[in-house]
């Protein structure tokens, strides 16, 4: 419980911090992976759903989408060092 106010309270004193990070931190995103992911969507059809979608993609696409999806978690979590 002590260890989880102090991370709330450290949270909160560096939200600032982290909050125009987050809308302007764009240098570890994975871009080229994310436009390809992206462009191979708007090419299927719809009507299905977002799972259908994802499965109906091949394996080199549903990387690349995957990858830049974890250069996302990976750029989020890199905002909230663990070492205090």
């Amino acid at each position: 419980p002590v260890d989880t106010i102090r991370i709330q309270r450290t949270f909160q004193t560096r939200w600032p911090t982290i909050e125009k990070a987050l809308k302007t931190n764009t240098r570890n995103i994975d871009a080229e992976n994310k436009y390809d992911f992206l462009k191979a969507l708007e090419c299927l059809p719809s009507g299905g759903s977002y799972t259908e979608m994802i499965r109906s993609l091949d394996e080199e696409t549903r990387s690349k989408g995957r990858s830049w999806l974890q250069s996302l978690v990976d750029d989020v979590v890199g905002l909230w060092p663990e070492t205090d």
